[in-house]
């Protein structure tokens, strides 16, 4: 997993360099493949960011078959385009080798029944506090079985030695409540985090988040968008980033009034081409594409707002927000608009499956997803 930071696009770019000019080094590959998975569906779209990866380390085994990095995103990667054989087989390479570190997040991904499965949640729950994150998000976006995360991550909560660690847990539990369509419990798992501002109304524009708990949020971070800005550069970045969330909460409700007037056909190209570059900052770059592709859609251009919408990626921190249900309702939405058929299926599909347990505020959401789905299916089978 690469180190969190802004400089993603410019590392896959150097990455793809050194393989060209050292093509038997798999390290390298694995590199290329590495940002690939993370980052490279923010540029070229989620299936295409992971057909280049997959095609990356693939690259890398063939030269080193016994490399084991290589082999950590695969079954990943083929689970979510679908190729289940491929992804069966890579999960059995994945899980010879008992010593590496994902392994006990992998027992746990990658378990052949329940009892196996129970087994290896117990182990993790007393392992590093990430390998629980890594595999509750793993689990959630690869095809299979997630029932399991829940227990998984309160086990590691429970058994947590500092402050941090906790946090960081709780934070994974509230994202994933917020990905199963449960704001009221992402909520009440929010009061034991810190005070992170912008998040509730990042989650109620975005996320289907409760809107009273953004309304809440939103008069404090109008009284801190409007003070002088800070000095130090963590509080400044904090501040820049609660200025784009005010602005896109009050967009959302239909608030102009504190939107620049500017030459909005200029501004929407300028931000859509800035999204194909993989963007810095996480808020930017996880809503970016929302924004672009429903003005794009507004402006009557389909496919742009659908090239849009499938430009998502997760990174190397398993507690970045993700929006991931948000990006495969709207995936499946205007891929049904843009003629993309199989893959607006796909995507209601897996949102459907996210949101399984969803909470009621959401019914008429689910429910209008499910009939688009059903629609969808007769047209492909020709009925």
């Amino acid at each position: 997993m690469p180190a969190a930071g802004g400089q993603r696009s410019g590392e896959a770019v150097r990455a793809g360099a050194s393989c060209k000019w050292a093509p038997d080094a798999p390290d390298l590959w694995y590199r290329l493949g590495d940002y690939q998975v993370h980052y490279g569906g923010a540029v070229t779209g989620t299936a295409e960011g992971w057909r280049r990866a997959a095609a990356a380390l693939e690259r890398g085994l063939a030269l080193d078959s016994t490399y084991v990095p290589l082999s950590e995103h695969l079954p990943m990667v083929y689970g979510y385009l679908g190729d289940t054989a491929k992804a069966r087989l890579a999960a059995v390479r994945l899980m010879r080798d008992t010593a590496a570190y994902y392994y006990p997040a992998d027992r746990a991904i990658y378990a052949a029944d329940s009892v196996s499965r129970a087994a290896a949640v117990r182990d993790l729950g007393s392992k590093s506090p990430f390998l629980a994150g890594y595999a509750a998000i793993v689990a959630l976006i690869t095809d299979g079985d997630f029932s399991f995360v829940d227990d998984l991550l309160s086990r590691a909560r429970a058994r947590a030695a500092t402050e941090t660690d906790r946090n960081f847990i709780s934070q994974m539990q509230f994202n994933l409540a917020m990905e199963a369509g449960q704001a009221g419990r992402a909520g009440r798992i929010a009061a034991d985090l810190p005070n992170r501002l912008a998040e509730r109304m990042f989650a109620a524009t975005f996320w289907d988040g409760d809107s009273t708990a953004g309304a809440a949020q939103f008069a404090e971070a109008r009284a801190l968008v409007s003070a002088r800005p800070p000095a130090e550069p963590n509080a400044r970045h904090a501040w820049i980033t609660t200025i784009f969330d005010v602005a896109q909460y009050e967009l959302a409700r239909g608030d102009t009034t504190n939107a620049a007037r500017a030459d909005a056909s200029q501004r929407l190209n300028s931000l859509d081409s800035l999204m194909g570059l993989g963007p810095i900052g996480e808020q930017v770059r996880l809503a970016g594409n929302l924004v672009a592709s429903r003005l794009l859609e507004r402006a009557g251009n389909v496919q742009r707002a659908y090239d849009a919408a499938q430009r998502w990626a997760i990174t190397g921190d398993p507690a970045e927000m993700s929006l991931y249900a948000t990006y495969l309702r709207e995936q499946g939405r205007l891929g049904g608009l843009a003629g993309d058929r199989e893959a607006a299926i796909t995507a209601y599909r897996r949102y459907l499956r996210l949101r399984a347990r969803h909470e009621p505020a959401l019914d008429r959401d689910v429910a209008t997803v499910r009939a688009e789905l059903e629609k969808l299916a007769r047209q492909s089978s020709g009925r």
